[in-house]
């Protein structure tokens, strides 16, 4: 387990080391970890992410203005504890 303290050195990390699967949040203090899973995926990296936020909606969270939700057959978005 590793943890990063913002885009940066989550990237850094990421490109250096094998995880099976990554936690982000949408709001960090260097940016935005959509933009860093966007950016995995760009790469051809399929890393299992769990998007987390304390500050948006779901919607928010799964499709922020200006991108587009992971494009991923495996993909998922939906709140922990909902039924569908």
């Amino acid at each position: 387990m590793d943890v990063a303290g913002g885009v940066t050195p989550a990237w850094e990390k990421l490109s250096k080391v094998s995880y099976d699967a990554a936690l982000f949040d949408v709001a960090l203090p260097d940016g935005d970890g959509v933009a860093l899973l966007e950016q995995l995926r760009r790469t051809g990296n399929e890393l299992p992410v769990v998007m987390m936020s304390g500050h948006a909606t779901i919607d928010a969270a799964c499709a922020p203005p200006g991108s587009a939700p992971p494009t991923s057959s495996r993909s998922r978005c939906r709140p922990i504890g909902c039924s569908w």
